[in-house]
């Protein structure tokens, strides 16, 4: 029987990309799946996408997850109508590509608003529930909650304070059954080479590039959900991938000149 079978899941951000392929792996293994982003029209195309390919109806909430009351009004509506919510999946995620130096600081405040709040605002909303039900939460961040990189300042900024929030919740509440933080490197995508060239015009020919410039080939999104799934149902804390961004990581603790220079190596710009 499917570890996931008949669990009760919330996918914030589960409308396209990664978030989508986690909630289709879901289905497929017969979870309970509730999809929460702003967008009516990409929900129902998700949703039915979904119930295609698996057979399984995906219900979905409208919800700007950026706002503490339109997410505690979500989760609240899924509690009232599941009695209960088993797992809390946060997939909202956007990078962007600037200079630091010729960052402000409200640049600095949207970046943690999609990126950490988000989060923060539905997970605060749903602990009653995940606490009495031992629940799990999965929280997406990225290989730059781990590490400094050019040009996405802002961005690794905000998921490292969601790696700390995750440590954090572990920590502090282990009445949750699983916290699990995600790291994953550039995502393979159709508009990876595009999604960023307005805000990287100018900052040199690979700042478009997915992870601006990081020397790593794009992860397969549906092997990735499946892996963070297997990864959450056996109680995993963290979950890295690729798994030789490790290398850099442990560097930057014995020795973090020695792991700008690597990270310089692995810079395309």
């Amino acid at each position: 029987m499917s570890f996931w079978k008949n669990k009760i899941v919330v996918v914030v951000g589960g409308s396209h990309g990664l978030g989508r392929e986690i909630a289709r792996e879901l289905a497929a293994q017969s979870a309970v799946v509730i999809l929460v982003a702003r967008t009516e029209e990409t929900l129902r195309s998700a949703a039915a996408a979904i119930r295609e390919e698996t057979g399984c109806e995906v219900a979905w909430r409208i919800a700007d997850v950026t706002d503490a009351q339109q997410a505690a009004q979500a989760i609240s509506s899924i509690v009232n109508e599941r009695s209960g919510i088993d797992v809390l999946v946060n997939v909202v995620g956007v990078s962007l590509r600037t200079k630091l130096a010729e960052t402000t600081p409200e640049t600095f405040k949207a970046q943690m608003n999609l990126n950490f709040f988000t989060a923060v605002n539905c997970i605060q909303a749903a602990l009653p529930t995940l606490i009495s039900r031992r629940g799990c939460v999965i929280n997406i961040a990225s290989l730059a909650a781990k590490t400094p990189w050019p040009l996405v300042g802002p961005y690794v900024t905000s998921k490292a304070a969601l790696a700390a929030y995750s440590n954090q919740l572990r920590f502090e509440i282990p009445e949750l059954g699983t916290v699990l933080l995600v790291c994953p490197g550039p995502l393979r995508r159709s508009d990876a080479g595009s999604r960023y060239m307005d805000s990287a015009n100018g900052l040199g020919d690979a700042a478009a590039a997915p992870g601006a410039g990081v020397r790593l080939s794009g992860l397969d999104q549906r092997k990735l959900a499946g892996e963070i799934l297997r990864a959450a149902s056996r109680g995993k804390r963290e979950l890295i991938r690729p798994w030789r961004a490790k290398l850099l990581f442990w560097a930057d603790h014995f020795s973090p000149r020695f792991a700008d220079w690597l990270r310089r190596r692995f810079n395309k710009n």
